[in-house]
């Protein structure tokens, strides 16, 4: 099992955070840190001393959605390796799941979740991620 997982997730439902945190974290052990959508989490970034392990990101927010954050995100600057981007979404078109790919997300989670088996399908992305040197 992976060390405990400090994961920035990037969700506009206050309910469907409470899911990740209460449910989903608490089980894995990960600790959590929060942003309502794109443009917070950039600044969630830009605040935190240390980057998270990975990002959990959701596809339709006010503001910036999941697109325009991994548009802005691939040529953000930050210290140090970035961490990785599954998606996590309920029904959403081939057209805009080619998008995230091509934009770099390494996973996709299908909503609603298995909160009994979400945490290891995480891990397995994890696992199976290999970065790109920049």
């Amino acid at each position: 099992m992976t060390d405990r997982l400090v994961i920035l997730l990037v969700e506009d439902s206050p309910d469907f955070a409470d899911l990740w945190l209460d449910v989903v974290a608490e089980t894995a052990g990960w600790s959590m840190l929060l942003a309502a959508n794109g443009a917070e989490a950039f600044k969630v970034l830009d605040e935190s001393e240390t980057l998270p392990d990975l990002i959990l990101l959701n596809d339709r927010m006010p503001h910036m959605d999941g697109i325009g954050f991994m548009e802005h995100y691939n040529d953000y600057p930050l210290q140090g390796k970035k961490p990785p981007v599954i998606l996590h979404t309920g029904t959403i078109e081939e057209e805009r799941l080619d998008a995230y790919r091509d934009l770099g997300v390494i996973g996709i989670i299908a909503i609603p979740l298995d909160v009994f088996t979400v945490h290891e399908e995480i891990e397995r992305m994890l696992a199976d991620y290999r970065p790109t040197d920049d």
